[in-house]
């Protein structure tokens, strides 16, 4: 360590220690030297890796790196250029085939799914950078790459939101996305000058786009948001969208970040009509259980799946009858979203033409829900019956994506909705005699004590009889014991806080649509932060709809179009 070092304190200290100890460069050079090539990494990581079928030219190409192969690249994520935040270039490798300048490639847009092609863009690659010609701020391009070669491109960052699959062939499958953490804290961000405004949304497209741990959004009040899975890292996406704004920021956070879903079936079936009156939709909604939506989140169940083989694996692993599992329409919100829609009606007219609409109105709904206007997770809605116009111009988007929308909303309604925040569990690891201190704080925060066991630590010679407590608490109450146990001198220098997500729990006591109850109160809370009416009308929801479909007359339906 250098002199200057020895003054610093906390996280500062810990930094210039760990860079003395253990020097970045050096482990990552003999990673570097541990890692096996891509022609022998590619010949056991290819079924991994390709979602299509592994006989196909592209899978063969994949698994031998073969450069005279069809084209195929993943591109992992944007880098800036070397003293500019206006280029960016995307970072990929590529797994098989030959790439020149000028070359025609097949971009894969989100959602792409080979039998659909619903996102796909054809364009000219212009330029093409490797590291191996990048020296310092100076870099060059080359006229080709080939198999093997990791390569930054330009001008495709309109195309690409963050990561996707590069081919050459019409017959190519995706790539298999990466897996991240699922965002569980936001925090609000906001310019102490307004007119630097532009440049904060600027800086949070710019992070979104160079950083896959952060996403942003903005509400309906105009508050900027950010959203990650760990506090620790949002520090440094700070400090980007204060160079970009070149304003100080004001910063709220961080906040647990909610949840819209349900515990029970609907009810009732729901009916929404489209504005015009000539469309109508008969559906219901019912929770996903946790291990498949936790199979959604992590990429395991995914639109990119070929149908038959997600079809079996919802049959085999969770249970899912044979008809629904072959007719699930889309994901939400965005394409990989943990809300699914399933259509399990029966000869009904012009279905297919309307197919495109509803998926829209349902991940709006799911991006924004009727409690607050927070996210869905593990809503399955299923369609029950349609009725459509005959005629094509009454029942084109603007009649059928709010209607879709409104009827997802009642059929959760109808359902039990509640809201959830993340659960974590906390182990704090201290000396044994302030076992006490840590459960008494744990208590004090409201959190679940789950155990505690007792070790010995060898350090410097000696053994220290330490402790490991372990508890589940939500993210407020673990940032006030944290607080708590930091004010403590005796413990502050003694322990170690160690967290790490482990489900979802419900955020508050009580009926959410009952303004007396605690949930009530919360989600009054977050429809003013949201920028919503204060109130969801819910009356007739729960009075008057009556389970008798078409024979029902239309009065009982009307209250929907409202919602």
């Amino acid at each position: 360590m250098q002199e200057q070092d020895e003054t610093k304190h906390g996280r500062e200290l810990f930094n210039a220690i760990m860079r003395a100890y253990l020097p970045i460069g050096k482990a990552l050079m003999t990673v570097i030297r541990q890692m096996p090539s891509p022609v022998e990494a590619q010949m056991y990581r290819a079924a991994c890796l390709y979602s299509g079928p592994l006989q196909d030219d592209a899978a063969v190409g994949l698994r031998q790196c073969d450069p005279e192969a069809p084209l195929l690249i993943y591109a992992t994520q944007f880098v800036p250029a070397t003293g500019s935040r206006d280029r960016l270039f995307l970072l990929g490798r590529i797994f098989a085939g030959k790439l020149s300048a000028g070359q025609d490639v097949r971009i894969h847009g989100p959602g792409h799914r080979h039998e659909a092609k619903p996102a796909l863009y054809i364009k000219p690659v212009s330029d093409i950078f490797t590291p191996a010609t990048s020296k310092g701020n100076v870099i060059s391009p080359v006229k080709g790459a080939s198999a093997g070669d990791l390569v930054f491109l330009s001008d495709l960052s309109g195309l690409i939101q963050r990561s996707g699959t590069i081919s050459g062939s019409p017959q190519t499958h995706n790539i298999r996305d990466m897996y991240y953490l699922q965002p569980t804290i936001q925090y609000i961000v906001d310019v102490t000058v307004p007119e630097r405004l532009p440049d904060l949304v600027a800086g949070l497209a710019f992070l979104c786009k160079t950083d896959q741990l952060f996403e942003s959004s903005n509400t309906l009040s105009g508050q900027n948001r950010i959203f990650a899975s760990d506090a620790s890292q949002v520090e440094a996406g700070l400090q980007t969208l204060r160079s970009f704004a070149n304003d100080p920021l004001v910063v709220e956070g961080p906040l647990p970040l909610y949840r819209e879903t349900i515990t029970a079936g609907s009810s009732k079936t729901a009916l929404s009509k489209s504005p015009n009156k000539f469309n109508r939709f008969y559906a219901s909604a019912a929770p996903l259980d946790e291990d498949f939506t936790s199979a959604i989140e992590a990429g395991v169940i995914s639109p990119l799946q070929e149908a038959k083989l997600r079809a079996a694996t919802l049959r085999e692993e969770f249970s899912w009858e044979e008809k629904a599992a072959q007719k699930i329409w889309a994901f939400g919100p965005g394409s990989t979203g943990p809300n699914v829609v399933v259509d399990v009606t029966r000869a009904v007219q012009f279905l297919h033409e309307i197919r495109d609409s509803f998926v829209s109105g349902f991940q709006w709904a799911s991006a924004e829900g009727p409690l607050a206007g927070e996210r869905l997770r593990g809503l399955r809605l299923n369609i029950e019956d349609v009725t459509l116009f005959s005629d094509a111009i009454h029942r084109g988007g603007g009649q059928i994506i709010p209607t879709a929308r409104r009827v997802t909303f009642a059929s959760m309604l109808l359902a039990k909705p509640i809201l959830v925040e993340p659960k974590y569990l906390v182990q704090v690891q201290t000396p044994e005699p302030h076992v006490g201190t840590v459960r008494s704080a744990i208590s004090q925060t409201g959190g679940i004590l789950c155990g505690t066991s007792s070790h010995g630590d060898h350090l410097l010679g000696k053994v220290w009889n330490a402790a490991i407590v372990q508890a589940y608490m939500p993210l407020e109450a673990r940032l006030k014991f944290e607080v708590l146990l930091q004010r403590d001198p005796k413990l502050s220098q003694h322990v170690s806080i160690e967290s790490v997500q482990a489900g979802w729990q419900a955020a508050a006591e009580g009926d959410p649509l009952d303004k007396t109850s605690e949930a009530g109160n919360l989600v009054l809370e977050l429809r003013k932060k949201n920028g919503l009416s204060p109130e969801i009308d819910i009356t007739n929801v729960r009075v008057q709809l009556q389970l008798q479909k078409k024979k029902s007359s239309a009065n009982d339906y009307q209250y929907l179009d409202k919602l």
